[in-house]
């Protein structure tokens, strides 16, 4: 069986030093002084991997061995590997014949992940207690079209956008909370306009970030996951946001 090194880097840039812009050839700033710092180098039997996220000493993946569809390499196997021990061990097997397990998010109490059809009309959204292996769905959604929303885990709760209706040709939805503890979903925000420029939530520790519009003019709304506080910003046009 093929195996699969999974090598995850630091890069650190200790310099950028830009070129004296030319009027007749505009170059490109160089970066100087790169250094590139192997954290893990590990081995598994797997062919591919998808979407890691790293808590020591486990490190969570999609994994794929071909072993439903030997045309498609989908990664539609949810994979623990241990680093200490170099075990792995599969959590979770995806229900679609081909698939691929992303969004995966991980904190100390909960491990987050979506099950995507790897056509992208088709995904749910599960979380598992890490302490009681306890799994639970969180959501299912069905489109017409491809869907790239990506959940977020923060503390105790599940965040995504869930596109609901096509209206007028505007995708119509909103942002939901799951409660990892007691299984409630709750509706954190209507989105009028769902695109490419706001498909995804951003976040940090304890906020999340996206972007609307309304009375065709655009939005951007923090929301501060410990109070429900949400503060509202007029942008001057449809952007991607970051927060950071």
């Amino acid at each position: 069986m093929m195996k699969r090194i999974i090598i995850v880097f630091l890069f650190i840039l200790s310099g950028c030093t830009p070129e004296k812009k030319n009027p007749e050839s505009q170059k490109e700033p160089q970066a100087e002084n790169v250094n590139i710092e192997c954290i893990y180098e590990i081995q598994t039997p797997y062919i591919d991997i998808w979407s890691p996220k790293v808590i020591e000493p486990m490190i969570y993946m999609g994994a794929s061995d071909r072993s439903k569809n030997s045309d498609i390499i989908d990664t539609r196997l949810l994979v623990e590997y241990n680093i200490e021990t170099k075990k792995t061990e599969i959590l979770y097997e995806s229900e679609y014949d081909s698939a691929n397990i992303q969004g995966i998010e991980v904190n100390d109490n909960w491990l987050v992940w979506q099950d995507m059809e790897i056509s992208g009309t088709q995904d749910n959204i599960y979380v598992m207690n890490r302490k009681t292996r306890e799994t639970k769905k969180v959501n299912s959604i069905k489109t017409s079209a491809p869907s790239f929303t990506i959940p977020a885990l923060i503390d105790d709760s599940v965040y995504w956008i869930e596109e609901e209706e096509l209206i007028d040709n505007t995708i119509k939805g909103s942002i939901k909370r799951y409660d990892c503890i007691n299984g409630k979903v709750d509706v954190i925000s209507q989105l009028n306009s769902i695109g490419v420029h706001n498909i995804h939530l951003e976040r940090n520790a304890n906020k999340l970030l996206w972007s609307d519009e309304k009375d065709n003019k655009s939005y951007y709304y923090i929301y501060d996951t410990t109070n429900a506080k949400k503060d509202i910003i007029q942008a001057s046009s449809n952007a991607v946001c970051i927060l950071s």
